[in-house]
């Protein structure tokens, strides 16, 4: 895991280059692994991002929602759907 951690801190640290994210947040399976997976992760974040003090934003957090948190905000968006428009969610409900 140690190897899977150190690849995706490589690929996390192009995206602190390319859109410097405040924070980088981990969901789904990865917050199970993130034992393992972090402390490769954000090594190797720091050793890749272009501008050191860039590094201090891309800073990498679990998300407390674990595996449901696709599933929840799927489940947020169609409930904020029906409350921006209740109307047109029982129309194209049919």
């Amino acid at each position: 895991l140690r190897g899977a951690g150190a690849a995706l801190g490589t690929a996390l640290a192009g995206v602190v280059n390319l859109l410097d994210p405040e924070t980088i947040v981990l969901g789904g399976a990865l917050t199970e692994l993130s034992p393992w997976l972090l402390p490769a992760a954000e090594r190797e974040l720091r050793r890749h991002v272009a501008d050191p003090t860039r590094a201090a934003h891309g800073e990498i957090v679990v998300s407390g929602l674990g595996r449901d948190a696709a599933l929840l905000g799927a489940a947020q968006s169609v409930v904020q759907d029906v409350l921006d428009d209740p109307m047109g969610a029982l129309a194209a409900a049919g």
